[in-house]
């Protein structure tokens, strides 16, 4: 029985923690769950009871239930002279209890921005909408903590529609659509409106519903579409013009001769017309324009009136004579023109540097002489040529020939014999041609036709052109005495050509040039710069002096 007492003792010290101890004399005040207020802390323990609140209990006569103005939970300041609880003042306000001075007080207090007041305290508010959403036919309100806005029509065919989306308001414009119109924030049904009052042939009326406009226009040349009201409907109906009328711009009118120039004036292209007749004045001449005109209210006729002195027709009217000037220009490159086609019949002479065509274009260059070998070098076209792109070398020693060069099946070919110390070879070829490749470029003033007027005329700004073989009436073994070559957009028949000299006919005229020398044609001045080689003449260049 001791043992337990002794047990027991001991326990009760353990839970008060002071027993056989004396507590500091410190001041630090606490008050008593038991109302009493002690000098400190332990004091309170060894005296059998929890602390309350730190301070004297005389000091701590209020409490608040939500520790303050705390305006999200309802909560109440208790004070010995009473107590007040968290109420609404009114739906956006809360009456927000607190402690003051060891008293209960209260303040009025706005809730912020999308709360209210409910049970006495701020809560987020719903959004209510009274036209449920987007429905604009019907004029809603949309009302949220603080807010109200009704719809409102944004412009005559659209409404500003406002709808909550969650706890908030937003608005959109919405177009009403076809045949709808925007009244007192709502979509409705537009009234039909017809500008000429109804089916009205004479007249040429519109009639609009909404954003909808319909416009009576001719249908054919003596009846009208005609738009009209059928209480809010437009309808439609094709009209017959009476007798002696037709339908011109959505109406029927009566048939009279109209002319758009006002009659007999030269100076003015016009147009007459009457019932299903038309005339446009036009030019009879160039000097008489061909006048059309009402001759009566009924009847049209036309005339040829000379335009007169220093005048012209032009477009159907007189004017005074203008020299218009049309320019095209002139620019072709590699042209290729033939100036004889020969056989194995007529042999060839070719130096080293020199270029043949044979068939289907290919060109053919006598590369090098070694010995009696002769090695050549054939291209696709002349194109490839001037790339200096070849398909292949070849070579052919003295009365060897073949026609298979490149795999191309080409003409034949046979060397017959051989200069190597004046490196050129005799050819006899299947097929062959003399040709020209030219380039030119220039103008063309062509001047309107009036003896006032400046004479047309073309300019060469730049003529090239090369010879393959070489232009020559006797170097290359052939004869091209006769031949003719093309300049100028045209061709000239040559005459003779020497180490330094070419000779040609052009127009009825001859031409005796050396490189250098200046030369006319078509009343400009060029000068000529000749590039000889061996074989005869290689280049003709001309260009303005």
């Amino acid at each position: 029985m001791r043992t337990f007492l002794a047990f027991g003792l001991i326990l009760i010290l353990g839970l008060y923690g002071c027993i056989g101890q004396t507590c500091p004399s410190t001041a630090d005040p606490v008050c008593g769950k038991d109302g009493i207020t002690y000098t400190n802390a332990c004091q309170a323990t060894q005296a059998g009871t929890e602390v309350k609140s730190k301070g004297s209990c005389e000091a701590n006569l209020c409490e608040d239930s939500d520790g303050g103005k705390d305006l999200f939970n309802q909560g109440t300041a208790s004070a010995r002279a009473g107590s007040l609880q968290d109420k609404c003042k009114d739906a956006l306000t809360v009456e927000e209890a607190y402690c003051s001075a060891n008293a209960a007080a209260s303040e009025a207090i706005p809730c912020p921005s999308g709360f209210a007041c409910t049970a006495g305290a701020c809560v987020k508010a719903p959004c209510q909408d009274t036209d449920n959403g987007k429905d604009e036919k019907v004029k809603g309100t949309v009302t949220s903590p603080g807010t109200s806005n009704s719809d409102e029509c944004s412009g005559s065919y659209s409404v500003k529609e406002y709808y909550c989306s969650g706890n908030d308001a937003k608005s959109e414009d919405i177009d009403c659509g076809d045949g709808m119109q925007c009244v007192s924030g709502a979509c409705i049904e537009a009234s039909c409106l017809d500008s000429d009052g109804g089916k009205d042939a004479a007249k040429s009326g519109t009639v609009t519903k909404g954003k909808d406009s319909f416009q009576d226009t001719c249908s054919g040349a003596s009846a009208v579409k005609e738009y009209f009201c059928n209480a809010k409907k437009v309808e439609s109906e094709v009209m017959a013009c009476q007798a002696g009328f037709s339908c011109k711009e959505g109406k029927c009118t009566k048939d009279v001769c109209a002319d758009s120039d006002g009659g007999k004036d030269i100076l003015v292209k016009g147009t007459a017309s009457f019932q299903n007749m038309t005339g446009t004045d036009n030019c009879y001449s160039a000097t008489a324009v061909l006048e059309y005109f009402c001759y009566s209210e009924t009847s049209m006729q036309n005339e040829k009136i000379n335009c007169g002195t220093g005048k012209e027709c032009f477009d159907g009217k007189c004017r005074t004579v203008q020299c218009a000037e049309n320019l095209t220009s002139i620019d072709e490159t590699s042209q290729m023109y033939n100036i004889a086609n020969y056989d194995d019949t007529d042999e060839l002479i070719l130096h080293v540097g020199e270029t043949v065509e044979i068939n289907d274009e290919f060109m053919v260059k006598l590369y090098s002489i070694s010995g009696n070998t002769s090695t050549f070098r054939m291209y696709e076209n002349y194109e490839a040529f001037k790339d200096t792109d070849h398909l292949c070398s070849f070579s052919l020693d003295t009365g060897e020939d073949d026609n298979d060069f490149c795999s191309e099946n080409t003409e034949t070919i046979e060397v017959l014999s051989v200069n190597d110390s004046e490196d050129f070879a005799e050819l006899s070829i299947g097929e062959y041609h003399a040709v020209q490749y030219y380039s030119q470029e220039g103008s063309v003033s062509d001047w309107t036709s009036n003896p006032i007027c400046p004479d047309d005329e073309v300019v060469y700004d730049l003529y090239k052109a090369e010879f393959y073989p070489y232009l020559d009436t006797s170097g290359s073994g052939l004869d091209l005495e006769g031949k003719r070559f093309d300049i100028f957009d045209t061709t000239a028949t040559i005459v003779d050509v020497s180490s330094d000299t070419v000779t040609f006919e052009l127009d009825g005229d001859e031409y005796e040039l050396e490189s250098g020398d200046e030369f006319s044609y078509l009343g400009q001045d060029y000068r000529a710069t000749l590039t000889f080689n061996d074989g005869g003449l290689f280049k003709f260049d001309a260009r303005p002096a």
